[in-house]
C-alpha cells in the first residue's frame, strides 16, 4: 500500500506488480504521467500506479482499480498460431492484440501480489485444397484437436473457398440424428484390433475377414459381446473367460483408437432403431464391397450434379446403388454419406457370410448380452439380439456432436 494523503488519515491503495506469464517473452507498461517523487523511499507516483527503486531494480506497482497499457510480445511456437492474452487477476480488453489494457484488481483481493499476463494459443493444421469450383465446400482432417477448433484457411489459388468444416480426428463430416435432440458422426471405418492396439479401418467398405476363417489372427474386426479387454476370445469357453466379466462392458468407446481422438463411442439399439427410421438409406456396392449407404441429416446429392445415377433409396439389391473408390464414391463421402459394409459375423473361431450381411453391436444388453442391428439383400434391416457368447458382430462407433 502507498499514500495518497496526509499521514495520519485513514488512506492506502493495494497494489500489485505486473509480470510476464507463459508464452509472453517481453512486456512493458505505459505508466502515464509522473505526479510525485519521493526520493527517500525510492517512490515515483505515475497516474497509472508507482515505481519502487530499492537501489538495483525499479518495480512497478499497479493500483487496484486503475487502467494501464501494456505493450507485449508472445513468443512463436510451432504448430500454434497465437489466440490472446489472458491476465491472472483483473480484466484485459484488447486481449486480442499486442497492446492491450488492464484494468488492475480490484481493493483487498485475497491473490497473491503479481499479475501474470500469459499468452494462449489455438493449434494449426496443415491443408491441402484440390482443384475445384468456386462452390466447393473444402473440409480439413486435422491430425490433431477436437470439434469446435476454430482454423484459420488462407487460399491463394484461382477457385474461392465457401465454407470450410473441422472434423474431429477419425471422424466423418456428415451429422445425423440418432435421437430428436443428439446428433453424431461416425467414424471413418469399423473398429479393428491389431493384437495390441485398436484403430478405426482406412476406408468405411474396408473389412479383414474376406478370405481366412481363422478368428484369432490379426488385425481383426469381428468381435464377441462384452470383449474389450479380450479381443480374441471366440466364445467358446464361456462367460468370465482369462477373468472378463463377457456380460459387462459393451461401449468398445472405451478403448484408445490409435488414429483417432477422444469421446467415442457405441449406439444404443434405440439409436440404431432411430437412424434408420429418420434417414435415407439404400443397399449398395463401393469399392467392390457391399453394404448399406445411409444420408445424413443434410445432404445434396454430388451425383445428380455431375450426371451420374442418383442415390436411390432401395434394400432390393446390392446393387441398387454402385460407386468405385475414386471419384463418385470421393464424393459421396464428402456430401457426409455413410457406408456400413456388409462384414459378415462370426461363429465361435469362424468368419461366415462376408459380403452376405452385415451385423453391428449396440449397447444395449439382452440379459448377458447384447442386441444389434442387421441386414441382408432384399430385406430390410432389423433389430434382433443373441444369448451365445461365440456370435461375433462389427463395430462402429461415433461422436456426439459438440
Amino acid at each position: 500500500c502507498y499514500y495518497t494523503q496526509t499521514f495520519g488519515t485513514a488512506q492506502g491503495t493495494q497494489a500489485h506488480t505486473i509480470a510476464a506469464g507463459d508464452y509472453v517473452s517481453s512486456l512493458s507498461v505505459t505508466k502515464g504521467s509522473a505526479t510525485a517523487t519521493y526520493t527517500v523511499s525510492g517512490i515515483t507516483v505515475y497516474s497509472g500506479g508507482i515505481d519502487f527503486n530499492d537501489g538495483s531494480t525499479t518495480t512497478f506497482y499497479g493500483g487496484s482499480g486503475q487502467t494501464v497499457s501494456l505493450a507485449l510480445t508472445a513468443e512463436t511456437r510451432s504448430g500454434y498460431q497465437f489466440k490472446q492474452y489472458a491476465a491472472s487477476q483483473g480484466t484485459l480488453s484488447g486481449q486480442t492484440t499486442n497492446a492491450p489494457t488492464l484494468t488492475m484488481p480490484a481493493a483487498n483481493s485475497t491473490a497473491n501480489d503479481a499479475v501474470t499476463i500469459s499468452a494462449e494459443y489455438d493449434p494449426t493444421y496443415n491443408v491441402t485444397f484440390a482443384d475445384g469450383n468456386d462452390n466447393d465446400d473444402w473440409t480439413i482432417d486435422p491430425t490433431s484437436g477436437v470439434a469446435g477448433t476454430t482454423v484459420t484457411v488462407s487460399y491463394t489459388g484461382e477457385n474461392k473457398v465457401k465454407s470450410v468444416t473441422v472434423a474431429p480426428k477419425g471422424a466423418l463430416t456428415g451429422k445425423f440424428s440418432v435421437s430428436s435432440t443428439k446428433q453424431v458422426q461416425f467414424s471413418k471405418g469399423n473398429l479393428q484390433y491389431d493384437g495390441s492396439a485398436w484403430s478405426f479401418h482406412t476406408n468405411q467398405y474396408d473389412c479383414v475377414f474376406t478370405s481366412i476363417s481363422t478368428a484369432t489372427g490379426y488385425p481383426m474386426d469381428i468381435f464377441c459381446w462384452g470383449n474389450i479387454a479380450n479381443p480374441a476370445y471366440d466364445g467358446s469357453t464361456g462367460i468370465g473367460t482369462n477373468g472378463v466379466d463377457l456380460s459387462g462392458s459393451s461401449d468398445w468407446g472405451s478403448n484408445t483408437i490409435t488414429n483417432g481422438c477422444t469421446g467415442w463411442r457405441t449406439l444404443t439399439l434405440a439409436e440404431w432403431e432411430y437412424l434408420f427410421a429418420n434417414h435415407s438409406y439404400g443397399y449398395a456396392t463401393v469399392a467392390g464391397q457391399t453394404g448399406v449407404i445411409i444420408l445424413p441429416d443434410v445432404f445434396t446429392d454430388p451425383m445428380r450434379n455431375n450426371g451420374s445415377a442418383a442415390f436411390v433409396a432401395s434394400t432390393a439389391s446390392w446393387t441398387a446403388n454402385v460407386y468405385a473408390a475414386g471419384d463418385d464414391w470421393t464424393a459421396m463421402e464428402k456430401a457426409g454419406a455413410l457406408f456400413l459394409p456388409a462384414s459378415g459375423g462370426r461363429d465361435g473361431s469362424s468368419i461366415k457370410s462376408v459380403g452376405i450381411n452385415g451385423s453391428y453391436w449396440s449397447s444395449t444388453a439382452y440379459t448377458s448380452h447384447g442386441r444389434f442391428i442387421t441386414f441382408q439383400e432384399g430385406s430390410a434391416p432389423v433389430t434382433t439380439y443373441v444369448s451365445i457368447h461365440k456370435y461375433g458382430k462389427s463395430v462402429r462407433l461415433v461422436r456426439d456432436v459438440e
